[in-house]
């Protein structure tokens, strides 16, 4: 662990900006560092970092990166060798032990980009969505990888209903996996043999679960409301969100070594932080960019 945490400050150093340059991304992922002294933003040109209150790009390879997720000791992501239109070179899912400099293939390289994976904070489980047949997985649907991605295979998800839009593991318990869909939200606790509904409704555009916790963090679509439940849906609570009617959220990260640090990302690519469990909210980016003074939303918002 203190081997990683070295490498990730190493890796936060090198993080650079040319001066005048105004940062600017879109969001294709969202998760806290292992180490949770950064929140990390997967981008079409790599990552970038915001950590005490200032953004930069983490100097590597410039990967059209998707499907962040951090594990204790690596972060995993999938995406493209170069971005593009079409895009080029699929990376298939990838390990990066220093924070996101450099990366290593973990599976599948070359044969398919994952929009939509996580892995386990302590547990390392990986899941993986596959929506279309590809040679090596010719069957749709959801895989399971394990010994740190060195295997892997599709698990029945019986009882999943409707379009996968998001997935998350327990930190602690490798065989519980939840799955946002286009139908609600649904939760396995079998390594995703099968699943039960834990809310229904509509589209529940975004899930994660708490790091320090087993509560399960979810969000509708065109919802301002952030939802925290109980594994059994028997506990629920609400949090205010400060994003317009029209937008989504689809991103969900929560401090593994902070429960009180949660963060969003939304369609209209507007992140925003808490730092007291969501009792206020900053918007510390506006459109893919660093909020200006004079942006309407300035960023603090409350019930």
């Amino acid at each position: 662990m203190l081997k990683w945490l070295m490498a990730f400050v190493a890796a936060a150093m090198l993080a650079a900006r040319a001066a005048g340059e105004e940062l600017r991304f879109h969001v294709h992922g969202l998760a806290f560092s292992p180490d949770g002294r950064a929140l990390l933003v997967a981008t079409e040109r790599g990552l970038v970092a915001y950590r005490e209150g200032t953004w930069s790009r983490i100097r590597g390879p410039a990967y059209d990166l998707r499907a962040l997720s951090a594990s204790r000791d690596a972060l995993i992501a999938s995406g493209y060798r170069r971005p593009g239109n079409p895009p080029a070179e699929p990376l298939g899912l990838v390990r990066s032990g220093d924070g996101g400099a450099t990366w290593e293939s973990a599976l599948l390289e070359g044969e398919a980009a994952f929009h939509v994976a996580a892995a386990g904070y302590r547990s390392g489980m990986l899941y993986f969505f596959s929506p279309l047949p590809l040679p090596l997985l010719p069957v749709p649907g959801l895989y399971a990888a394990r010994d740190g991605a060195r295997s892997w295979e599709r698990v029945p998800a019986r009882g999943l209903q409707g379009w996968v839009l998001g997935l998350a593991v327990h930190p602690e318990h490798a065989m519980t996996v939840a799955a946002a869909t286009t139908t609600g939200l649904f939760v396995s606790r079998d390594g995703g043999a099968r699943f039960r509904r834990l809310a229904r409704g509509g589209v529940v555009s975004a899930v994660a679960f708490g790091g320090g916790s087993a509560d399960l963090y979810y969000v509708y679509a065109y919802s301002r409301t952030l939802i925290v439940s109980s594994l059994d849906g028997r506990q629920r609570r609400h949090i205010e969100l400060p994003v317009a009617w029209t937008d989504v959220v689809d991103r969900i990260a929560e401090n593994p070594v902070d429960p009180r640090q949660i963060a969003i990302a939304t369609r209209w690519q507007d992140v925003y932080l808490s730092v007291n469990g969501g009792a206020t909210w900053d918007r510390i980016a506006a459109g893919g960019r660093e909020p200006a003074e004079d942006d309407e939303n300035p960023g603090r918002s409350g019930p």
